[in-house]
Parts: structure tokens; C-alpha cells; sequence
């Protein structure tokens, strides 16, 4: 090479290298208005994004729709946790996916942690589905959910719901969307009874054996009672079946429920069942220190049957090992019943 050549080819780098580099073009977004408005009873909006997986409706001005929204939005103010939601600046925007699946009408009722939560899904989802059956809602707007586990969809069969209009997409558009409420509070929505009522009109077992039931919690990993070993070991010699809801289908728990005489249980998502026990069942209760909720006993007033909360003493204790990074520090603590305390308040009972 000629040393013209070479000396054409160093100014050729030079100005390549003074070039700017053109930017990627920003994909289409939109701003986010947080703020979702409330509205008393169902109301419609047009052409929306719809997050099937946690209940979020986005109109195309961003405003935030939805009672069901309101849950995203108590655990991720800003919706950051959303899939395709960038924050900068203070301020949050979607990004808006390409092809994303579009459908005519669909009803979004169950939010976050309604479609997580064993006990929020009986309590708030299945009410509201009720309430919009009832109005007439689910006939022209099918309810639009993330693919449903099995025990949602035992549910829902059980309370002689519709089935739903699933979507896996992380985000879809609705050509028209009707939108529930906010969530009532826990075990107070007006169509609780309705729900008892339609689910325990479905045939169930019926041996007539009254049993005596211990729920466990010992595959948790919140809010873990660190000595239920041994207070599952003294309720068995005391003729208590021990019932292990991860083993146990839906039917089989609220079976359980149902024929029941005493159910005893740490405070948990599984005691939203006590929603379907006999009338004449009593439920004790074995609350954590510090816990001072009422809605295990609102629900067993409900059904007419009778409630007794057991007050562990003692403290919370700190894990010695992180239980699961994904739980809220409120959540990641131990505590002991305290065996002896429990079956001396039982026998006062009994």
C-alpha cells in the first residue's frame, strides 16, 4: 500500500470516528397518571391496556383505571414492577408492546394480590365476580384473567361462575373493558353470603363424622410458628386430624370445612374457608403476637358458627436465615404458640 493510500485511509478513521453515532429511536410510550380515579359500582372504558396479571387498565390519555388497580399500585406505587413500565425522572411511562393481543370486551375485577392470595380471591375476587354476574355484567364482558391455577379454577366452577377470557400476554388492549370497584375491606363484601351459599349447594362429602381439625401451617414461609411440631403432635393425641392444605385440593379443604365440629389454625389465607364451615362449628384461632385482625371471626360470624382467638405470648422472632428475599419484612418473622398455653385454652372450650 502506498503511503497516500495509507494516509487516506487514517483520515478516513478519524472522520468516521468524529461522526456521531445516530441514537436508537425510543420505543412508543406513555406517561402514567397514577392517580386512579374511584368510582362507585362497575364503569366502562374504551379502547385500554389491560395487565391481565395484576388488574391494572390504562386508558390513552395514562390515566390509571380500575378499583383492581388499586392493589398494583399499593404494592408498586410507581408500577415499576409491572412488565414494560420504565421509571425516570420522577415519573413512570409504559412502554407499549408491539402485537400485543387484542380483544372486543372483557371485565377486569381480580387485582394483584387478589389472583395471589387463597384468602383475597375468596374473599374479594369471587364476591365482585358474583355482584357483576348478578348485574349482568359477565354476559357481554367476560372476566379477563393471566392463566388460572387450579384452585382458582375449582373456585370459580364451585361458586357457578363463568369461565374466564384468559390471556397469558403480559399486556393486552380491550376494545371495551368494564371495571370493578375498589375491593371491599377483608370479609365485609355484601355478596360474602351469596358466595357461601352458591358453593355449598355443590354436592360434598357427607360422612357425618364431625371431625375435630388442626390446619397447618408448617410449609410456610412467613409468619412462621416455630414450634406447630409439637402442637401438632399433642392435637393428634388428642384425636385431631392434622390437614395439610398443600396436599389438599380445594373441594377436599372446604369439605373439610364444612363437616367440621372444631377447627383449630394458625391465622392464615386458609382460614377464609371458614366462610363454608357448619353453623354450629367453632374456630379457634391462633393469632400471632401483636395480631389484632378480625376477619376470621367476622367470616365465622358470618356462617353462624362460633370463633375463639388464641393470643400466642411472647415475642416475634427474627429468622435466624432469610425465609424467602421476596417477603415483606412485616411478614419474615417466627413465633411459638407455646403448646401447653394452647391446649389449656382448648379445654376451657371444649
Amino acid at each position: 500500500m502506498s503511503r497516500l493510500a495509507r494516509l487516506a485511509r487514517r483520515v478516513g478513521r478519524k472522520l468516521k470516528a468524529l461522526t456521531p453515532t445516530p441514537k436508537t429511536p425510543e420505543p412508543p410510550s406513555l406517561p402514567l397518571i397514577l392517580d386512579a380515579p374511584v368510582a362507585p359500582g362497575f364503569t366502562t372504558a374504551r379502547e385500554v391496556w389491560c395487565a391481565p396479571g395484576f388488574g391494572v387498565v390504562v386508558d390513552a390519555g395514562g390515566q390509571v383505571l380500575g378499583g383492581a388497580a388499586r392493589q398494583a399500585l399499593g404494592f408498586s406505587p410507581d408500577l415499576a414492577a409491572l412488565p414494560g413500565v420504565r421509571v425516570s425522572d420522577g415519573g413512570s411511562r409504559l412502554i407499549l408492546p408491539e402485537g400485543a393481543p387484542r380483544l372486543a370486551r372483557g371485565a377486569v375485577v381480580a387485582g394483584w394480590g387478589d389472583l395471589r392470595n387463597y384468602a383475597g380471591f375468596v374473599l374479594n375476587t369471587l364476591p365482585a365476580l358474583v355482584e357483576a354476574s348478578k348485574a349482568g355484567v359477565l354476559a357481554d364482558h367476560p372476566l379477563v384473567t393471566p392463566p388460572l391455577t387450579r384452585w382458582q379454577a375449582d373456585l370459580l366452577t364451585l361458586a357457578g361462575l363463568a369461565s374466564p377470557l384468559i390471556n397469558a400476554a403480559p399486556w393486552v388492549v380491550l376494545d371495551e373493558a368494564v371495571l370493578s370497584p375498589p375491593p371491599s375491606p377483608v370479609a365485609t363484601h355484601a355478596m360474602l353470603a351469596e358466595v357461601r351459599e352458591r358453593v355449598l349447594a355443590t354436592p360434598g362429602p357427607a360422612s357425618g363424622a364431625r371431625p375435630k381439625l388442626y390446619v397447618s401451617r408448617a410449609d410456610a414461609m412467613n409468619a412462621v410458628m416455630v414450634d406447630e411440631e409439637g402442637v401438632e403432635i399433642e392435637l393428634a393425641a388428642l384425636g385431631y386430624t392434622i390437614v395439610r392444605p398443600e396436599t389438599s385440593s380445594t373441594r377436599e379443604l372446604i369439605g373439610l370445612f364444612r363437616e367440621a365440629k372444631v377447627i383449630v389454625a394458625p391465622t392464615g389465607t386458609v382460614l377464609a374457608n371458614a366462610l363454608f364451615c357448619a353453623a354450629d362449628a367453632q374456630i379457634v384461632e391462633i393469632r400471632p403476637p401483636g395480631a389484632n385482625g378480625l376477619w376470621v371471626r367476622d367470616l365465622a360470624v358470618l356462617a353462624g358458627a362460633t370463633w375463639h382467638g388464641f393470643d400466642a405470648p411472647g415475642e416475634k422472632e427474627a429468622p435466624g436465615a432469610p425465609l424467602d428475599p421476596a417477603l415483606p419484612p412485616a411478614s419474615a418473622f417466627g413465633w411459638r404458640a407455646d403448646a401447653a398455653a394452647l391446649l389449656a385454652f382448648l379445654a376451657q372450650r371444649s
